[in-house]
C-alpha cells in the first residue's frame, strides 16, 4: 500500500504587542502551531511525502534545530489531521494514491504580488548585484502545461475540488464564471434530483489521471493550495 501525505493551508507571520508569531489558515481560521507541529507541517508544504520520507525530514529537523520532543511523529501527524493540516492519500499503486490524496481537496490558486516580486528582483539585482541574467532565470515562473493553465483558470473561476475540476474538463469548459455556466460544467446530462445521490466513476474518465498530474505539478510549483471540505 502506497501512502502520500501533504499539508493544507498557507502560512502567515501575525503580530500582536508581544511580538510576531506564525500561523496555519484554513478556511479564514487560524491555527497556531508549536514548534513540533510547525517542522512537520512545514516539511509537508509544497511537497508530497510518504511516510518513510517524512519520518527523516522531521527527525532530520528536529536534531537541526535542537528541540527533542518525548511525542512520536504519529502523535503529531494525528494532532495535525483531525484539524485538517495534514491531508493523506492511499492506494495500491502510486497514481492512485495521488488521486486518493487530491481527489476530495478544494484547490486555491495562488498569484504573487506583482509589487513583492519587483521590489525582490530589484533589491537582488542593484543591492546585492545580483547579474540580470541570473535574477532573470530566479524569477522566471515555470511554464505551465495547456492542462495546468486551463486549471488554474478553472479554479480562479469558483472554488472547486479535484474531482469536480476532472468533471470540467471532462465536459470541456472553460468558462464557469456564473452558477449556471458551473452547473452545466459539473452536470452535462442535468443535475440529479434534490433526494437522488450522485455517484461518478471516475475511471471511466479519460482524464482523471492527467487532471491528477497536473494538479499534484501545480502543487509542486506552488501554484496552490489545498484546503479540505
Amino acid at each position: 500500500m502506497v501512502v502520500f501525505f501533504a499539508a493544507a493551508g498557507r502560512y502567515e507571520l501575525r503580530r500582536s504587542p508581544e511580538g510576531q508569531y506564525p500561523v496555519v489558515l484554513l478556511h479564514d481560521q487560524e491555527h497556531a502551531l508549536d514548534i513540533w507541529e510547525m517542522i512537520l507541517w512545514s516539511s509537508l508544504m509544497w511537497r508530497v511525502l510518504t511516510y518513510d520520507e517524512l519520518h527523516r525530514e522531521f527527525y532530520a529537523k528536529e536534531r537541526e534545530v535542537h528541540v527533542l520532543s518525548d511525542i512520536s511523529l504519529e502523535g503529531y501527524l494525528e494532532r495535525l489531521r483531525q484539524r485538517g493540516l495534514v491531508v493523506s492519500g492511499r492506494g495500491y499503486i502510486a497514481r492512485e494514491a495521488l488521486f486518493d490524496l487530491v481527489a476530495k481537496l478544494y484547490v486555491v490558486p495562488l498569484r504573487e504580488g506583482l509589487l513583492t516580486k519587483l521590489a525582490a528582483f530589484l533589491h537582488l539585482t542593484f543591492d546585492r548585484k545580483v547579474p540580470f541574467a541570473v535574477t532573470r532565470k530566479i524569477f522566471a515562473p515555470p511554464r505551465m502545461t495547456s492542462l495546468e493553465q486551463q486549471l488554474f483558470a478553472l479554479a480562479e473561476q469558483a472554488l472547486l475540488t479535484t474531482d469536480e475540476l476532472i468533471r470540467c474538463v471532462d465536459s470541456g469548459a472553460t468558462d464557469i464564471s456564473t452558477e449556471q455556466k458551473l452547473l452545466t460544467a459539473l452536470y452535462p446530462d442535468g443535475p440529479p434530483a434534490p433526494n437522488e445521490i450522485c455517484c461518478f466513476d471516475y475511471a471511466l474518465s479519460p482524464n482523471r489521471l492527467k487532471v491528477t498530474e497536473a494538479i499534484v505539478n501545480l502543487y509542486l510549483q506552488k501554484k496552490i493550495l489545498f484546503e479540505p471540505i
